[in-house]
């Protein structure tokens, strides 16, 4: 599995960025390989950056899209496609996590979180840090505090998963931690997975 990145353009109004499974062009990323499928989002984010990362065996790529007015991060899609090699005995499991969604025919499962990523988070996560990363090359910083939904779809092999991750700055979705605390989480979890889902859609490639 080759997923070196491969920037070829960045007119907007042609592809912005070709790598080696994904192409981009403004909101939609069409995946070359797993899933096959294009992957586009509402029409207020824009595509940041992109950039690949080894984890352990797995390969990933991984591109952020913001919807950031007066350049502050109020919504974010952090879309990341990854996969083992076809050979040896790696695969993924997230049958652990709560939720189960389907999106445009693809099954997902996620879970939710609020409050901030830890400063431990930022620098050992390697993905968490190359997203970060993207964010602060274009003088942003990561909501916080924050809410987040992870969402995970597997191939039948369950050696490539397709990870979306939506996160949107506490304040600006009209909730404080304090609220949450006090039991305003389940509504606002509810509401954040149901908006995370409606701004994600993936039309299914017809050559397959």
């Amino acid at each position: 599995m080759n997923r070196s990145l491969r920037i070829i353009s960045l007119a907007l109004a042609a592809v912005v960025l070709t790598t080696g499974s994904v192409a981009a062009q403004q909101a939609t990323l069409q995946s070359l390989r797993w899933p096959p499928a294009s992957v586009s989002l509402d029409d207020a984010f824009r595509h940041l950056g992109a950039d690949t990362i080894r984890i352990g065996r797995a390969e990933a790529e991984i591109h952020v899209f913001v919807d950031a007015p007066d350049n502050v991060v109020e919504r974010l899609y952090w879309i990341q496609f990854e996969g083992y090699p076809e050979t040896g005995s790696n695969r993924y499991d997230y049958s652990d996590l709560p939720h189960a969604d389907t999106v445009d025919g693809f099954m997902f499962r996620s879970d939710v979180r609020y409050g901030a990523y830890s400063d431990a988070e930022m620098r050992d996560e390697h993905d968490t840090r190359k997203v970060v990363g993207i964010l602060r090359d274009h003088g942003l910083e990561v909501p916080a505090p924050m809410m987040r939904v992870r969402m995970v779809t597997l191939d039948e092999t369950r050696k490539n998963e397709l990870l979306v991750i939506y996160m949107e700055d506490l304040i600006a979705a009209g909730y404080t931690e304090e609220q949450l605390d006090d039991g305003a989480w389940p509504e606002a979890a509810s509401g954040l997975r149901q908006r995370a889902m409606s701004g994600l859609h993936l039309q299914h490639d017809q050559t397959e």
